[in-house]
C-alpha cells in the first residue's frame, strides 16, 4: 500500500508502521485520471507526502487526510460512475469531516479520534446477492474487527440492518453503494464510520437511544487506539471481500445472523421517508433474518424488507 497524506502526524498516527514520509515529486504520481482529481480535492493546495509501509508493499492506495470539508464516500461514488477511474482497493481516510453520512443521507458525527473510511472495489464479475453481500461483508467485517479488541470478544453485535451496537449503545455504522450491469459489478464502495477516541455527541431517538466508543468499552483504551483498529478492520474488510468474491457468501450471511441483536428480541419496524412522517409497518418478536436480510417476525406470514428499526427490550 501506498500512502498519500496531508498530515504526517494524522498519517503517523494511523499507519505507525510507515517510518520514512517523502514529498511526492510530482501530481502524475496520481493514476489514474479519478484518483488524480480525488486526491486534488482532498488535498487542495496542501504539500503532500508519501510513506510505504515495510510489511505491505502491494499496489493499493491509500489517501488519508485529518479533516475533509466534504462526503469522501459520496466523492468516491461519483468518481466510481466512470469505468477505470479509480483503483481497485482504494482507501480514503479522514480524521474528521463535514457532511458525512450513513444510509438515506442521515448524518454522522466525524469527530476528531474516530475513524472514517471508505474503500473502493472493482470486483468486475458476477456476483449473486451483491446489494445484501457487501452490507453484510461491512457489518461482519466490523464485529470481527473488534473481537480481538482487549475486553470486547463476542460483545459487538449487528442491529439491522447496517447499526454496531456495543451493550446496546451504536458504536459504528456503514454505508454501501453497488454499480452492476445486471450481475456483473463493476464498482463497490463502502463507506465506515466507527467511534475509536472520542463519544460524538448525538441526540437520542428511538432508533439510535445511546452512543458509545471503544475508548469507553474497552478494558485497555491503550490497545484500542485508531492505529490498531485500522490495521484491524483493513486486515478483516480484505478477507472478507475474498471471501465475497470467491463465493463464501452463504458463511458470511451465517456469521452475520449469528451475531445479530434483533433475533428473538421484540422490535417495532417504521419506514424510511426521504420527507415526512413516518408510520409503523410492522412489529413483534423477530423469530429469524432470511437470505435477502428479510426479517421474519412471530405470527406474521409475510418477512419485513425495508424500513428502521427500534428495539423494545
Amino acid at each position: 500500500m501506498v500512502i498519500y497524506t496531508d498530515s504526517e502526524g494524522f498519517a503517523r498516527k494511523m499507519f505507525p508502521e510507515v517510518e520514512d514520509w517523502r514529498p511526492v515529486p510530482s501530481p502524475a504520481v496520481f493514476q489514474p485520471v479519478g484518483l488524480r482529481t480525488l486526491a486534488a480535492r482532498l488535498f487542495r493546495d496542501n504539500d503532500v507526502l508519501q510513506g510505504v509501509p515495510g510489511d505491505d508493499p502491494g499496489g493499493r492506495t491509500a489517501l488519508c487526510v485529518s479533516h475533509s470539508p466534504f462526503s469522501q464516500f459520496d466523492l468516491v461514488v461519483e468518481l466510481a460512475g466512470v469505468p477505470d477511474t479509480l483503483p481497485d482497493g482504494l482507501v480514503c481516510l479522514a480524521g474528521s469531516g463535514e457532511g458525512f453520512h450513513g444510509q438515506r443521507g442521515r448524518p454522522w458525527a466525524a469527530e476528531p479520534g474516530n475513524l472514517h473510511l471508505t474503500i473502493h472495489w472493482r470486483p468486475e464479475r458476477v456476483l449473486s446477492d451483491q446489494g445484501v453481500g457487501f452490507a453484510v461483508l461491512a457489518a461482519v467485517s466490523v464485529v470481527e474487527s473488534l473481537d480481538g479488541l482487549p475486553g470486547l470478544s463476542a460483545r459487538p453485535g449487528i442491529k439491522w440492518v447496517n447499526d454496531i451496537l456495543l451493550d446496546s449503545a451504536t458504536v459504528a455504522g456503514f454505508v454501501a453503494h453497488i454499480q452492476s450491469q445486471e450481475d456483473l459489478v463493476r464498482a463497490a464502495v463502502l463507506g465506515i464510520g466507527l467511534n475509536v477516541e472520542t463519544l460524538p455527541r448525538v441526540e437520542p431517538s428511538p432508533f439510535v437511544p445511546r452512543v458509545t466508543s471503544l475508548a469507553a468499552s474497552c478494558s485497555d483504551p491503550a490497545s484500542c487506539g485508531q492505529g490498531v483498529v485500522l490495521s484491524r478492520l483493513l486486515s478483516r474488510l480484505e478477507a472478507n471481500y475474498r471471501k465475497l468474491c470467491g463465493g463464501k457468501i452463504r458463511a458470511l450471511k451465517d456469521l452475520y445472523r449469528e451475531r445479530s441483536v434483533i433475533i428473538g428480541r421484540r422490535v417495532r419496524i417504521l419506514s424510511d421517508p426521504l420527507s415526512g412522517a413516518s408510520r409503523e409497518l410492522a412489529s413483534g418478536r423477530v423469530s429469524g433474518i432470511g437470505p435477502g436480510l428479510e426479517l421474519y417476525l412471530d405470527g406474521r406470514s409475510e418477512p419485513v424488507t425495508r424500513g428502521r428499526l427500534i428495539l423494545l427490550d
